[in-house]
């Protein structure tokens, strides 16, 4: 059974992700630059969407840290995170579960953005 209540796919999920990207990174990014992201640092991106969170994150912690970035379609944001080195791209379901980082070590911050929303069994 699918644990999703939508699945968007295309253009107009694109679209609806652009906008989303548009109107929250802002306000996403000022929080976590007061949380603290650091050189080093492993991230974990929960529903990615386009990446652009994701991608920031890999920029801030740079060549000595990484990031994970899960989403159930991760056709949004592949092209965007294969400009980092250091952003590790996986589909998952987070209904089931998100798997340890590679490297063993626990994550420094994990970040979900309007991902409860689309899980069926919350």
């Amino acid at each position: 059974m699918d644990t999703y209540v939508a699945k968007g796919g295309g253009a107009s999920e694109a679209a609806r992700l652009e906008a989303l990207q548009g109107g929250l990174d802002a306000n996403t990014i000022r929080y976590l630059n007061r949380l603290g992201v650091r050189p080093g640092d492993l991230g974990l991106e929960i529903g990615a969407g386009r990446g652009s969170v994701a991608c920031w994150m890999a920029r801030m912690v740079g060549p000595s840290g990484s990031v994970v970035a899960t989403d159930l379609d991760i056709d949004q944001f592949a092209a965007a995170a294969a400009d980092h080195a250091n952003l590790i791209v996986r589909t998952e379901d987070v209904a089931e579960g998100v798997a340890a980082h590679p490297g063993g070590r626990l994550f420094d911050l994990a970040h979900a953005r309007l991902v409860v929303g689309h899980v069926r069994d919350r």
